[in-house]
């Protein structure tokens, strides 16, 4: 009976933990950029890595040539604060998981910031583009 509970504990354990990792390895995975790189015409798949230490907000600048929609996804840090902002304006976009038509030639700026918390964390923005018209999709920033 002890064996079977034991074994049942380590596969909830296993099933919970199990969505908390990034699955592309390997030769899948996505370009990774630093905070404080400029992004400049980027794949269609990449991710930013934000070491965010407490009141110390860090940045991404990004900026592609073509009209495009993505998805982004803010990954392994639920409760950091994390967000894009237009060069040209002061209007701020939360990112936890969205899609979004971003214009050509217009830089983005994506912070992260970790002010209410004492501990170091590592948050991944993860950004795919996606096959969708760019003219006709609804959702633009």
């Amino acid at each position: 009976m002890r064996l079977k509970i034991t074994i049942g504990l380590i596969a909830v354990i296993v099933i919970l933990f199990s969505g908390c990792f990034d699955r592309d390895g390997g030769e899948n995975a996505p370009y990774t950029y630093t905070m404080n790189e400029q992004i400049i015409n980027p794949p269609d798949s990449f991710r930013i890595v934000m070491n965010l230490r407490p009141n110390n907000p860090v940045r991404t600048f990004f900026e592609d040539s073509i009209n495009s929609v993505w998805k982004i996804n803010k990954q392994q840090a639920s409760n950091r604060l994390v967000w894009m902002k237009r060069t040209d304006s002061s209007e701020r976009f939360y990112i936890n998981q969205d899609t979004l038509g971003l214009k050509a030639n217009i830089q983005y700026q994506i912070f992260g910031s970790n002010n209410h918390y004492e501990q170091q964390r590592t948050v991944y923005v993860k950004f795919i583009r996606l096959p969708l018209d760019y003219e006709t999709f609804p959702n633009k920033f």
